[in-house]
């Protein structure tokens, strides 16, 4: 088994060389359907097998590099890319988009970069693993910086995934739209999100993430102490109706937007605690109206607890009056 175009196999380690291979190349075929088994001849031939896809020693993928290559292929199991260390702008777009895909690795990955120029949209990883109805995992150990806008823009929306790993992730930094905008947008069987050293977001960085995961119980964010700009987790937790604990142990500030509408009808939510945050930028935290509040749709939601000190200045964001939604709720001043 091997990548073929024609009666020609392809070095992995070449693949980095020349676009021509990634998009069209010159025997008329696509990539993605020149992977299978050879026969008694040593060509290439169409095979119903389901393999395994290691891109070892691919350390580079360019601008456009893997844009559809796989879409709707119903051989895959199992990908990794152990080496690489770079995805180019749009490098990975829809590349498993609707395959059989079960699990995807980047051992080595360690940051995804962008500018700050407003229309420098990214998408390295965009809608990558859309509607990927055998998904199951995606691990992502050495990342630790993403500054790219969109980089991970509706990577895995709609798919089974169920648990996805960023052990080593840092900081979310963007100019304009966020990192993981709609990431993980209506997997419903997702129950394990980790990132378990963030520390820094900013601007936009949740927003969309979790939408509609209606089997995620619980998320903890137990490194991260700021948020920046605005936003950042707009519409995050909405409809998450079985999301019953949410962690912002560390989070010490609060900026414009920044949860607002992100809990909408979390139905299972009981109580929420901002332990650390000891100041706001803006009064629009929690939403500006009632039809964006936070918490509406809470049902179930019967305490919200801050610093025992944080209450002058908690009491005068919009919509406190009406505890951001949550009808049902008590707020405190007792952490």
């Amino acid at each position: 088994m091997g990548i073929f175009v024609g009666k020609q196999k392809i070095d992995k380690k070449s693949l980095i060389l020349q676009e021509r291979y990634w998009r069209r190349n010159n025997f008329g075929m696509e990539l993605r359907d020149a992977i299978g088994y050879c026969n008694e001849n040593g060509e290439y031939t169409k095979d119903t097998h389901r393999f395994n896809l290691d891109f070892n020693g691919l350390k580079e993928i360019p601008e456009n590099g893997f844009y559809y290559q796989f879409y709707y292929n119903d051989k895959l199991d199992n990908v990794s890319f152990p080496d690489l260390i770079t995805v180019n702008k749009r490098g990975l777009v829809s590349a498993f988009e609707y395959s059989s895909i079960q699990s995807i690795t980047f051992d080595s990955l360690e940051k995804i970069e962008g500018t700050t120029t407003n229309n420098d949209f990214r998408y390295n990883l965009s809608s990558m693993c859309k509607n990927c109805k055998s998904l199951k995992y995606a691990y992502f150990p050495s990342l630790k910086f993403i500054s790219a806008q969109q980089a991970l823009s509706n990577t895995f929306e709609n798919s089974t995934l169920e648990e996805a790993y960023f052990p080593n992730l840092e900081e979310l930094v963007s100019y304009v739209w966020g990192s993981f905008d709609s990431t993980f947008y209506k997997c419903k069987n997702l129950k394990i999100a980790s990132f378990p050293k963030l520390w820094r977001v900013r601007r936009s960085a949740f927003d969309g993430a979790f939408e509609e995961c209606t089997s995620l119980e619980e998320i903890s964010f137990p490194s991260l102490t700021t948020v920046e700009d605005q936003s950042n987790f707009y519409t995050a937790f909405k409809k998450c109706s079985s999301l019953k604990k949410v962690e912002f142990p560390l989070l010490e500030n609060f900026v414009a937007f920044t949860f607002m509408y992100a809990f909408q009808n979390c139905t299972a939510l009981t109580r929420i605690d901002f332990p650390s945050v000891k100041s706001t930028s803006s009064k629009n935290v929690f939403g500006n109206a009632s039809s964006s509040y936070a918490f509406t749709g809470c049902s179930a939601l019967t305490e919200i607890h801050f610093r025992a000190d944080a209450q002058e200045w908690v009491s005068t964001l919009n919509g406190y009056a009406d505890k951001w939604g949550a009808t049902n709720a008590t707020i405190y001043f007792d952490l």
